[in-house]
């Protein structure tokens, strides 16, 4: 009898499945989440638009699915593009992990939408880890003879 190899313990991550929209109707101002953009799809009303698909890490509002429960850390939320996001994040974004805070509407000012109002949210963008010990001072720099 063949025998199997030992299974390998794995860490999955699930990227696609039920999903969560929220139109930016929704938010209040302060409100905010962080996470990572799992993926990136076309809009289906604004061809031009896409909705980035986030796995939340965190955020600091409770909202109820159609389904009745909470949204929760590790579910997928949709965000729709706006201005702010389609400014703020690099063509290819799937990986990146962002912050977004809902900042309110603000009148644009121009371009094909001057004069009309827009959602407007705080884009922050993870650069990495921090080194703990913080930036070197002067005093912290050693010598090295080469």
């Amino acid at each position: 009898m063949r025998k199997s190899a030992p299974k390998k313990k794995r860490n999955f991550r699930r990227v696609n499945g039920p999903k969560t929209f929220r139109a930016w109707n929704d938010w209040e101002v302060g409100e905010t989440l962080s996470g990572k953009i799992v993926a990136v799809t076309p809009d289906k009303k604004y061809k031009d638009r896409k909705n980035y698909h986030v796995e939340i890490e965190e955020l600091n509002f409770d909202f109820e699915k159609q389904n009745g429960e909470i949204l929760d850390v590790g579910e997928i939320i949709v965000l729709n593009d706006c201005g702010s996001l389609d400014k703020g994040l690099p063509k290819n974004c799937k990986g990146l992990f962002i912050e977004v805070e809902y900042d309110g509407m603000s009148e644009v000012t121009s371009g094909e939408w001057e004069g009309t109002e827009a959602h407007s949210v705080i884009l922050s963008i993870d650069e990495g880890e921090e080194d703990e010990a913080g930036p070197l001072d002067e005093e912290d720099e050693e010598e090295v003879d080469l």
